[in-house]
């Protein structure tokens, strides 16, 4: 039988690696949006979680959502 600990590391497995996909994308359009490499993105979306005292993939999120809504008022527009 599994203990509740071993139970849940598939699930918390996938969270983080959901987590750290987001991380990924949101780097990604920070690059693209500034110019600027993967560590200075990274450290953005730190120096951001830090200061606004929420978790690095909440932000990940607002700034893929963010992205999400400039492309959808992009498309509305063509």
């Amino acid at each position: 039988m599994l203990s509740p600990s071993t139970a849940s590391r598939p699930r918390s497995r996938s969270r983080s690696t959901h987590a750290r996909t987001f991380i990924g994308q949101a780097q990604g359009i920070l690059m693209g949006r500034y110019g600027i490499g993967a560590e200075q993105a990274f450290d953005y979306l730190r120096r951001r979680s830090q200061q606004e005292q929420v978790k690095l993939s909440d932000v990940a999120h607002n700034i893929i959502g963010d992205q999400d809504d400039k492309n959808a008022a992009q498309s509305s527009d063509d």
